[in-house]
């Protein structure tokens, strides 16, 4: 590993970015700022925050900050840290702060976001925090992590999830599609395909089929922004609804009482 303080041109930064094989989502609004900073001559640039550069040029850290460099169009002094392990990615947070979704990306996986978010998605389903509104409780290290115990399985689902979430008028995002059909077929795989499958796309849903009420109420949920639900709610309706479908159950209204019945319990 060499550190050092070096003066970074834009020419400098275009050499930088081509060997750049880790390149994670480029947030507009993060760039913008830095641009601005730079060209206001308002960039401070001893602050320890250094470009961070893997044994192979990857850059592991730094790559707003080069991009921002270029399109300012000037040259800046910056900690320059260079051959570094490539795995260490996963535990670093720079200035613009890196998301499970960056963290497949910079690890090669395809439809990173989608998926990173259905991971986690699955992750909070299995802990039993469906109760909470909240994506948090799995670091980006530990969804990646997830996802490496049987990826062929995720991007699978992925397929599927993207293909219900555009047939279903977009009821659920394709990450709570990825998600919920993770966390059904742990329970029973057949079952699991079967109910998001008629969750997705509607298709021979008789009148009290509680699958059919559930994307009814989703659907006036999503087009009626002053009814929308919250996602602990979207959550324990899902989770009602595949119950009454394992038990077969016939239903003509579906309706959520939490204090009198409690938070469901997927069977």
């Amino acid at each position: 590993m060499k550190t050092e303080i070096r003066l970074i041109t834009p020419a400098i930064a275009e050499e930088m970015l081509k060997k750049n094989t880790m390149n994670r989502f480029l947030r507009p609004i993060k760039l913008l700022d830095y641009i601005r900073q730079m060209n206001a001559g308002s960039w401070k640039e001893e602050t320890g925050e250094a470009i961070k550069i893997a044994y192979d040029g990857s850059i592991i850290d730094g790559q707003h900050r080069l991009v921002a460099l270029i399109k300012a169009g000037v040259s800046l002094n910056f900690l320059l840290i260079t051959g570094l392990e490539k795995d260490i990615f996963t535990v670093i947070d720079s200035g613009a702060m890196r998301t499970a979704g960056d963290v497949f990306k910079i690890a090669g996986i395809e439809n990173a976001r989608n998926i990173s978010a259905g991971v986690r998605r699955y992750f909070i389903l299995k802990t039993e925090k469906t109760q909470f509104n909240t994506m948090r409780g799995i670091s980006s290290t530990e969804a990646l992590k997830l996802f490496n115990q049987r990826p062929k399985f995720w991007q699978s689902l992925y397929l599927m999830a993207n293909s219900w979430y555009s047939k279903s008028s977009r009821i659920l995002t394709t990450s709570d599609f990825i998600g919920f059909y993770a966390f059904f077929w742990d329970i029973d795989n057949d079952d699991a395909f079967k109910f998001m499958s008629a969750l997705g796309e509607g298709i021979d849903l008789s009148i009290g089929n509680p699958i059919r009420l559930l994307r009814e109420k989703l659907m006036f949920s999503r087009a009626n922004p002053k009814f929308s639900l919250i996602q602990s709610v979207k959550t324990a309706l899902i989770i009602k609804t595949w119950n009454h479908f394992r038990n077969k159950s016939e239903l003509r209204i579906l309706k959520l009482d939490i204090e009198r019945e409690g938070y469901p319990t997927p069977i």
